[in-house]
Protein backbone atom coordinates (compact mmCIF):
# COMPACT_ATOMS: atom_id res chain seq x y z
CA UNK A 1 0.00 0.00 0.00
CA UNK A 2 1.17 3.54 -0.82
CA UNK A 3 1.37 6.09 1.85
CA UNK A 4 2.50 9.29 2.23
CA UNK A 5 3.84 11.11 4.91
CA UNK A 6 3.58 14.54 5.96
CA UNK A 7 3.85 17.30 8.49
CA UNK A 8 1.44 19.30 10.24
CA UNK A 9 0.98 22.98 11.47
CA UNK A 10 2.01 25.74 9.05
CA UNK A 11 0.01 28.46 7.85
CA UNK A 12 1.91 30.06 4.91
CA UNK A 13 3.88 29.30 2.08
CA UNK A 14 5.89 31.59 0.08
CA UNK A 15 4.38 31.45 -3.56
CA UNK A 16 8.39 33.29 -4.81
CA UNK A 17 11.64 32.39 -3.93
CA UNK A 18 12.95 35.75 -1.55
CA UNK A 19 16.56 36.67 -0.87
CA UNK A 20 17.07 38.24 2.68
CA UNK A 21 20.30 39.75 3.13
CA UNK A 22 21.12 38.66 7.59
CA UNK A 23 23.50 39.37 9.43
CA UNK A 24 23.92 35.42 10.33
CA UNK A 25 27.10 34.48 9.08
CA UNK A 26 27.59 30.38 8.90
CA UNK A 27 31.17 29.13 8.79
CA UNK A 28 30.60 27.41 5.82
CA UNK A 29 27.28 27.97 3.18
CA UNK A 30 23.99 25.60 4.26
CA UNK A 31 21.80 24.50 1.75
CA UNK A 32 18.91 22.94 2.38
CA UNK A 33 15.85 21.51 -0.21
CA UNK A 34 14.18 25.16 0.73
CA UNK A 35 16.70 27.68 3.15
CA UNK A 36 19.62 28.76 1.74
CA UNK A 37 22.32 30.59 3.94
CA UNK A 38 25.90 32.31 2.56
CA UNK A 39 28.72 33.09 4.48
CA UNK A 40 28.11 36.72 3.44
CA UNK A 41 24.74 36.16 5.28
CA UNK A 42 22.28 36.12 2.27
CA UNK A 43 19.32 34.26 3.08
CA UNK A 44 17.70 32.53 0.50
CA UNK A 45 14.44 30.84 0.91
CA UNK A 46 12.78 28.69 -2.02
CA UNK A 47 9.42 28.64 -3.34
CA UNK A 48 7.39 26.74 -1.93
CA UNK A 49 8.90 27.24 1.98
CA UNK A 50 6.18 26.91 4.78
CA UNK A 51 6.15 28.83 8.00
CA UNK A 52 3.86 29.57 10.98
CA UNK A 53 3.61 33.46 10.83
CA UNK A 54 3.88 35.00 13.97
CA UNK A 55 3.57 32.63 16.78
CA UNK A 56 1.45 33.51 19.81
CA UNK A 57 0.94 37.37 18.18
CA UNK A 58 -1.19 38.09 15.37
CA UNK A 59 -0.08 37.49 12.26
CA UNK A 60 -0.16 41.57 11.03
CA UNK A 61 1.61 42.71 7.45
CA UNK A 62 4.74 44.75 10.02
CA UNK A 63 5.27 40.82 11.37
CA UNK A 64 5.22 38.63 8.46
CA UNK A 65 8.59 39.02 7.25
CA UNK A 66 10.03 39.18 10.43
CA UNK A 67 8.42 35.78 11.04
CA UNK A 68 9.62 34.29 7.87
CA UNK A 69 13.21 35.02 8.36
CA UNK A 70 13.26 33.85 11.98
CA UNK A 71 11.15 30.22 11.66
CA UNK A 72 14.03 29.93 8.48
CA UNK A 73 16.92 30.36 11.06
CA UNK A 74 15.03 28.52 13.96
CA UNK A 75 14.87 25.74 11.59
CA UNK A 76 18.49 25.67 10.63
CA UNK A 77 19.46 25.69 14.45
CA UNK A 78 16.75 22.76 15.28
CA UNK A 79 18.41 20.83 12.71
CA UNK A 80 22.09 21.81 13.58
CA UNK A 81 23.05 23.34 10.41
CA UNK A 82 23.15 27.05 12.87
CA UNK A 83 24.80 26.80 16.67
CA UNK A 84 22.09 28.44 18.33
CA UNK A 85 24.44 29.87 21.25
CA UNK A 86 26.59 31.90 18.48
CA UNK A 87 23.33 33.04 16.58
CA UNK A 88 19.54 32.63 18.30
CA UNK A 89 20.35 36.46 19.79
CA UNK A 90 21.40 37.94 16.32
CA UNK A 91 18.33 35.99 14.57
CA UNK A 92 16.20 37.40 17.39
CA UNK A 93 17.57 40.81 16.85
CA UNK A 94 17.24 40.88 13.30
CA UNK A 95 13.15 39.92 14.04
CA UNK A 96 12.50 43.42 16.05
CA UNK A 97 14.65 45.18 13.15
CA UNK A 98 12.99 43.63 10.59
CA UNK A 99 9.43 44.48 12.33
CA UNK A 100 10.48 48.11 12.86
CA UNK A 101 11.30 48.42 8.96
CA UNK A 102 8.03 46.96 8.16
CA UNK A 103 5.99 49.48 10.40
CA UNK A 104 5.68 48.14 13.62
CA UNK A 105 5.12 49.99 16.25
CA UNK A 106 7.93 50.16 18.42
CA UNK A 107 6.33 48.96 21.83
CA UNK A 108 5.57 45.78 20.36
CA UNK A 109 8.62 44.90 18.53
CA UNK A 110 10.29 45.66 22.00
CA UNK A 111 7.18 43.24 23.43
CA UNK A 112 7.97 40.78 20.42
CA UNK A 113 11.69 40.58 20.59
CA UNK A 114 10.99 40.09 24.92
CA UNK A 115 8.89 37.17 24.21
CA UNK A 116 10.98 35.26 21.63
CA UNK A 117 14.00 36.24 24.26
CA UNK A 118 12.62 34.76 26.47
CA UNK A 119 10.66 31.72 25.32
CA UNK A 120 12.51 31.02 22.20
CA UNK A 121 15.15 29.17 23.25
CA UNK A 122 13.00 25.72 22.94
CA UNK A 123 12.16 26.04 19.45
CA UNK A 124 16.14 26.09 18.27
CA UNK A 125 16.35 22.17 19.93
CA UNK A 126 15.73 19.39 17.63
CA UNK A 127 12.75 18.02 20.19
CA UNK A 128 10.77 21.20 18.57
CA UNK A 129 10.83 19.82 14.95
CA UNK A 130 7.85 19.20 13.21
CA UNK A 131 6.65 15.40 13.68
CA UNK A 132 6.30 13.32 11.08
CA UNK A 133 2.73 11.72 9.90
CA UNK A 134 1.70 8.84 7.95
CA UNK A 135 -1.56 8.30 5.93
CA UNK A 136 -3.05 5.78 5.77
Amino acid sequence: MFRITFKKGYKYQLEKACLIHTPILPSHPIDTYYIQLQTNGDLILARGYAWDGASGAPDVPSFMRASLVHDALYQLMRNDYLDREIHRKPADRLMRRMCLEDGMNPLLAAVAYGFVRALGEPHTRGLSRKELLFAP
